[in-house]
């Protein structure tokens, strides 16, 4: 009866590993579009969530919202095409 639990904790380690290699590959891809808003959102997010205990729905439905809006501003100036 021992191995069941084990096995449990092998699979937490490897969850916990794929969820750190996501949020380092996601974290290159923002770094590389040179994007301030992108690039403040992910500490931001993180201490909203884990400091002030803020919903996470709260915390995407607002980054949502800023993105939106740096999406219509850059569309108005022209200075982006998005199609």
């Amino acid at each position: 009866m021992e191995l069941f639990p084990s096995i449990l904790k092998g699979m937490e380690a490897g969850v916990a590993a794929t969820i750190v290699n996501l949020l380092i590959d996601m974290s290159k891809g923002i770094l590389d579009e040179k994007n301030w808003l992108l690039t403040l959102i992910v500490p931001a997010s993180f201490f909203a969530s884990f400091f002030l205990n803020i919903n996470v729905i709260l915390i995407i439905i607002f980054c949502s919202f800023l993105c939106f809006i740096q999406t219509y501003l850059k569309t108005k100036k022209g200075g982006a095409g998005y199609d």
